[in-house]
């Protein structure tokens, strides 16, 4: 799938931050502040899929002290798998100084691919939080302390916004805190006349995004073995009929028959978390965002569906054949 503009070439224009939502979102080309991962992959439940493009940031083999505090153990995970899944990410201060603490070994990773929407310098962004400074001396230069907090936020797939000032320290987007950054961003929030401003030597407002072909798809656990009528990986759209709303079933065949007893009903999609829509004759079969959805028809008295064996497998994909009525 082809990632639209505001994903791939979109920047904004001289107005933006503007003095309202409004002007802001009109700074844009295509009329709006892109959200928070927009443009990053997204599993039926929301959640961020993985994404195999990994890129090595800092590694203690390079001297990066790696001595981060606030991490996570995750057993049965070795040093080559560690860092594969998505929620291998975030914002982890503290990696700079820590008494009696040496690590094996230890990197900061990207997840995907960046794209610098706007300078930042001598800005101020309301919402952030801070990172790290320069109270015990670590940094010899300057240029050592800017990429090390830039690489902070690019290692966080939530984090958009990051800002430098050498009095005031590393300040950046955390999505795991309560305020943040408001959106759209507006002068009122984007500040210039400040002390952090006027110090602010270096920041970037930024966009996450997995490149298509590097999109992870493995299936995470065994999936049921489906009966006729029925297939995985596909939904139907419009999703649902015409008064009728989304209900909670406790597998895809209660699912189906609560198609078969739906007036006008054609089709059925059963989600993961148990999500069932019914769907009429003006839907079409569509990839679904998830391998795990189960969808199909309901399987009137006059068709009767039939699976096909293909290449030595079970087809998915079920044929329809009328039955002689």
């Amino acid at each position: 799938m082809t990632l639209p503009p505001r994903c791939r070439t979109e920047i904004p224009g001289n107005g933006f931050p503007g003095y309202s939502g409004k002007s802001s979102d009109l700074a844009w080309p295509g009329g709006k502040q892109p959200y928070n991962l927009e443009c990053w992959p997204k599993r039926w439940d929301g959640a961020p899929l993985a994404c195999t493009e990994i890129n090595v940031l800092e590694d203690t083999t390079d001297g990066w002290p790696g001595k981060c505090r606030g991490l996570v153990e995750i057993k049965g995970v070795n040093g080559t798998d560690c860092g594969q899944g998505s929620q291998c990410e975030g914002i982890i201060p503290d990696c700079f100084v820590r008494s009696n603490f040496v690590p094996r070994s230890a990197q900061r990773l990207q997840h995907g691919s960046i794209r610098v929407l706007k300078d930042l310098t001598g800005y101020q962004i309301k919402g952030l939080t801070k990172g790290f400074d320069n109270a015990e001396g670590f940094f010899q230069k300057q240029e050592d302390a800017i990429v090390f907090c830039k690489n902070m936020c690019y290692s966080d797939i939530r984090c958009q916004y990051w800002l430098y000032a050498p009095n005031y320290g590393c300040y950046l987007e955390d999505a795991s805190q309560e305020d943040g950054p408001p959106y759209p961003l507006t002068v009122h929030s984007a500040m210039r006349d400040t002390g952090y401003a006027k110090d602010c030597v270096a920041g970037e407002y930024i966009q996450h995004y997995c490149p298509a072909e590097s999109v992870s798809r493995v299936r995470q656990m065994p999936l049921p073995i489906l009966a006729d009528c029925a297939e995985r990986g596909y939904r139907y759209e419009p999703p649902s009929m015409f008064l009728s709303h989304r209900s909670v079933e406790p597998n895809w065949e209660a699912c189906r028959s609560r198609c078969k007893l739906t007036v006008y009903c054609n089709y059925f999609a059963f989600w993961p978390d148990g999500g069932c829509l019914v769907a009429g004759t003006d839907s079409q079969r569509v990839v679904a965002e998830s391998y795990e959805v189960i969808s199909g028809r309901h399987g009137w008295p006059w068709l009767a569906c039939i699976q096909t064996r293909a290449g030595g497998g079970l087809s998915l994909r079920p044929k329809w054949i009328y039955e002689n009525i």
